[in-house]
Protein backbone atom coordinates (compact mmCIF):
# COMPACT_ATOMS: atom_id res chain seq x y z
CA UNK A 1 0.00 0.00 0.00
CA UNK A 2 1.46 3.40 -0.96
CA UNK A 3 2.31 5.91 1.73
CA UNK A 4 0.04 8.91 2.16
CA UNK A 5 2.83 11.27 1.07
CA UNK A 6 3.14 9.34 -2.20
CA UNK A 7 -0.59 9.72 -2.89
CA UNK A 8 -0.40 13.44 -2.18
CA UNK A 9 2.54 13.86 -4.55
CA UNK A 10 0.51 12.43 -7.44
CA UNK A 11 -2.67 14.32 -6.46
CA UNK A 12 -4.55 11.08 -5.89
CA UNK A 13 -6.57 12.33 -2.90
CA UNK A 14 -9.81 14.32 -2.83
CA UNK A 15 -9.88 17.96 -1.78
CA UNK A 16 -11.29 17.32 1.70
CA UNK A 17 -8.40 14.94 2.50
CA UNK A 18 -5.89 17.48 1.22
CA UNK A 19 -7.50 20.10 3.45
CA UNK A 20 -7.18 17.77 6.43
CA UNK A 21 -3.56 17.10 5.49
CA UNK A 22 -2.73 20.81 5.45
CA UNK A 23 -4.03 21.03 9.02
CA UNK A 24 -2.06 17.99 10.17
CA UNK A 25 -5.18 15.94 10.78
CA UNK A 26 -4.23 12.71 9.03
CA UNK A 27 -3.76 9.46 10.93
CA UNK A 28 -0.09 8.95 10.05
CA UNK A 29 3.15 8.93 12.10
CA UNK A 30 4.42 12.36 13.15
CA UNK A 31 7.50 12.23 10.92
CA UNK A 32 5.39 11.41 7.86
CA UNK A 33 2.87 14.12 8.77
CA UNK A 34 5.66 16.69 8.89
CA UNK A 35 6.96 15.43 5.54
CA UNK A 36 3.47 15.87 4.08
CA UNK A 37 3.16 19.37 5.49
CA UNK A 38 6.55 20.39 4.09
CA UNK A 39 5.57 19.06 0.68
CA UNK A 40 2.30 21.00 0.72
CA UNK A 41 4.02 24.14 2.02
CA UNK A 42 6.55 24.13 -0.80
CA UNK A 43 4.64 22.63 -3.74
CA UNK A 44 0.91 23.26 -3.31
CA UNK A 45 -0.51 26.69 -4.06
CA UNK A 46 -3.96 25.91 -2.67
CA UNK A 47 -3.06 24.35 0.67
CA UNK A 48 0.52 25.58 1.03
CA UNK A 49 -0.18 28.56 3.27
CA UNK A 50 -2.24 26.51 5.70
CA UNK A 51 0.50 23.88 5.79
CA UNK A 52 3.07 26.55 6.67
CA UNK A 53 0.94 27.74 9.58
CA UNK A 54 0.49 24.17 10.79
CA UNK A 55 4.23 23.52 10.67
CA UNK A 56 4.97 26.72 12.58
CA UNK A 57 2.84 25.52 15.47
CA UNK A 58 3.57 21.80 15.30
CA UNK A 59 4.41 19.98 18.52
CA UNK A 60 7.92 21.01 19.55
CA UNK A 61 9.02 17.62 20.88
CA UNK A 62 7.95 15.81 17.71
CA UNK A 63 9.51 18.52 15.54
CA UNK A 64 12.81 18.34 17.42
CA UNK A 65 12.93 14.57 16.99
CA UNK A 66 12.52 14.98 13.23
CA UNK A 67 15.12 17.77 13.14
CA UNK A 68 17.68 15.59 14.93
CA UNK A 69 17.06 12.43 12.91
CA UNK A 70 19.73 11.90 10.21
CA UNK A 71 17.21 9.79 8.28
CA UNK A 72 14.81 12.71 7.85
CA UNK A 73 14.36 13.55 4.14
CA UNK A 74 16.60 16.34 2.85
CA UNK A 75 13.63 18.42 1.72
CA UNK A 76 12.26 18.47 5.27
CA UNK A 77 15.61 19.42 6.83
CA UNK A 78 16.18 22.14 4.24
CA UNK A 79 12.75 23.58 5.01
CA UNK A 80 13.36 23.52 8.76
CA UNK A 81 16.79 25.15 8.59
CA UNK A 82 15.91 27.90 6.13
CA UNK A 83 15.89 31.36 7.69
CA UNK A 84 12.25 32.09 6.84
CA UNK A 85 10.93 28.86 8.37
CA UNK A 86 13.38 28.24 11.20
CA UNK A 87 12.05 27.71 14.70
CA UNK A 88 14.82 28.66 17.17
CA UNK A 89 13.88 25.80 19.48
CA UNK A 90 14.86 23.33 16.75
CA UNK A 91 18.15 24.95 15.75
CA UNK A 92 20.46 23.08 18.12
CA UNK A 93 19.18 19.74 16.84
CA UNK A 94 19.53 20.86 13.23
CA UNK A 95 23.06 22.16 13.72
CA UNK A 96 24.35 18.83 14.99
CA UNK A 97 22.43 16.71 12.48
CA UNK A 98 25.04 15.54 9.98
CA UNK A 99 22.36 15.20 7.29
CA UNK A 100 21.86 18.97 7.31
CA UNK A 101 24.20 20.16 4.59
CA UNK A 102 27.03 22.56 5.28
CA UNK A 103 25.73 24.82 2.52
CA UNK A 104 22.36 25.10 4.27
CA UNK A 105 24.14 26.24 7.43
CA UNK A 106 26.27 28.69 5.46
CA UNK A 107 23.13 30.21 3.95
CA UNK A 108 21.60 30.48 7.40
CA UNK A 109 24.75 32.01 8.89
CA UNK A 110 24.80 34.78 6.30
CA UNK A 111 21.28 36.05 7.02
CA UNK A 112 20.40 34.84 10.52
CA UNK A 113 19.07 37.14 13.22
CA UNK A 114 21.19 37.99 16.27
CA UNK A 115 19.49 35.33 18.41
CA UNK A 116 20.16 32.66 15.80
CA UNK A 117 23.76 33.82 15.43
CA UNK A 118 24.34 33.37 19.17
CA UNK A 119 22.97 29.84 19.05
CA UNK A 120 25.17 29.01 16.08
CA UNK A 121 28.26 30.33 17.86
CA UNK A 122 27.65 27.79 20.62
CA UNK A 123 27.52 24.85 18.21
CA UNK A 124 30.49 22.48 18.17
CA UNK A 125 29.93 21.78 14.49
CA UNK A 126 29.99 25.47 13.65
CA UNK A 127 33.11 26.12 15.75
CA UNK A 128 34.95 23.40 13.83
CA UNK A 129 33.95 24.67 10.38
CA UNK A 130 36.02 27.46 8.85
CA UNK A 131 33.45 27.85 6.06
CA UNK A 132 30.48 28.39 8.38
CA UNK A 133 32.48 30.70 10.67
CA UNK A 134 33.51 32.79 7.69
CA UNK A 135 29.85 33.12 6.70
CA UNK A 136 28.98 34.19 10.25
CA UNK A 137 31.66 36.89 10.13
CA UNK A 138 29.84 38.43 7.19
CA UNK A 139 26.54 38.56 9.06
CA UNK A 140 25.69 42.18 9.97
CA UNK A 141 24.18 41.04 13.27
CA UNK A 142 27.53 39.83 14.61
CA UNK A 143 29.03 42.44 16.97
CA UNK A 144 32.47 43.61 15.74
CA UNK A 145 33.95 42.74 19.14
CA UNK A 146 33.14 39.06 18.56
CA UNK A 147 34.73 38.77 15.14
CA UNK A 148 38.19 38.09 16.54
CA UNK A 149 36.84 35.30 18.75
CA UNK A 150 35.49 33.35 15.78
CA UNK A 151 38.38 30.97 15.27
CA UNK A 152 38.22 27.35 14.16
CA UNK A 153 38.27 25.09 17.20
CA UNK A 154 41.30 22.81 17.18
CA UNK A 155 41.46 19.28 18.47
CA UNK A 156 42.76 18.98 22.07
CA UNK A 157 46.42 17.99 22.36
CA UNK A 158 45.58 14.75 24.16
CA UNK A 159 43.32 13.75 21.26
CA UNK A 160 46.09 14.45 18.76
CA UNK A 161 48.54 12.45 20.87
CA UNK A 162 46.14 9.52 21.00
CA UNK A 163 45.74 9.64 17.22
CA UNK A 164 49.51 9.71 16.78
CA UNK A 165 49.92 6.76 19.13
CA UNK A 166 47.42 4.75 17.13
CA UNK A 167 49.66 5.01 14.06
CA UNK A 168 52.96 4.29 15.84
CA UNK A 169 55.01 1.28 14.76
CA UNK A 170 54.32 -1.86 16.78
CA UNK A 171 56.95 -3.00 19.25
CA UNK A 172 59.46 -5.55 17.99
CA UNK A 173 58.89 -8.86 19.75
CA UNK A 174 61.68 -10.13 21.98
CA UNK A 175 63.86 -12.93 20.64
CA UNK A 176 63.67 -16.11 22.65
CA UNK A 177 67.03 -17.56 23.60
CA UNK A 178 67.45 -21.27 24.26
CA UNK A 179 70.35 -22.55 26.39
CA UNK A 180 71.87 -25.69 24.89
CA UNK A 181 73.73 -28.13 27.15
CA UNK A 182 76.84 -29.28 25.33
CA UNK A 183 78.04 -32.07 27.55
CA UNK A 184 77.86 -33.07 31.19
CA UNK A 185 75.78 -31.57 33.96
CA UNK A 186 78.74 -29.44 34.94
CA UNK A 187 79.51 -28.26 31.44
CA UNK A 188 78.84 -24.72 30.24
CA UNK A 189 75.57 -23.58 28.66
CA UNK A 190 75.72 -21.77 25.33
CA UNK A 191 72.93 -19.51 24.00
CA UNK A 192 71.32 -20.38 20.68
CA UNK A 193 68.77 -18.09 19.00
CA UNK A 194 65.45 -19.81 18.45
CA UNK A 195 64.65 -17.68 15.41
CA UNK A 196 67.87 -17.96 13.43
CA UNK A 197 69.54 -20.97 11.85
CA UNK A 198 73.34 -21.23 12.22
CA UNK A 199 75.35 -20.12 9.20
CA UNK A 200 78.99 -20.33 8.24
CA UNK A 201 79.93 -17.77 10.88
CA UNK A 202 78.35 -19.89 13.60
CA UNK A 203 80.68 -22.93 13.24
CA UNK A 204 82.17 -24.00 16.54
CA UNK A 205 85.70 -22.76 16.96
CA UNK A 206 88.71 -24.95 17.81
CA UNK A 207 88.49 -24.40 21.57
CA UNK A 208 84.94 -25.76 21.73
CA UNK A 209 85.85 -28.73 19.52
CA UNK A 210 88.76 -29.47 21.79
CA UNK A 211 86.50 -29.31 24.84
CA UNK A 212 84.08 -31.78 23.29
CA UNK A 213 86.90 -34.21 22.46
CA UNK A 214 88.30 -34.11 26.00
CA UNK A 215 84.94 -34.84 27.59
CA UNK A 216 83.61 -37.30 25.05
CA UNK A 217 84.05 -40.23 27.41
CA UNK A 218 82.22 -38.72 30.37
Amino acid sequence: MPRMIDLIRVSALPSNVMQAASKGSLSVPANEMIEILVYLATHNKIFGQQAQLTLAGWDEVASRAVAADPNTPKEVLDYMVSAKNLRPALLSALLENTSVSQQALVDLAESASRDIVEIMQGSERVRKSAVILEALKGNPHVPPAKLDTMQVQKEPEHALAAAAGATASPAVPAVTVVLVHLSSATGPLLPLSSVEQPGEDDILDEDILSYLSEHAGE
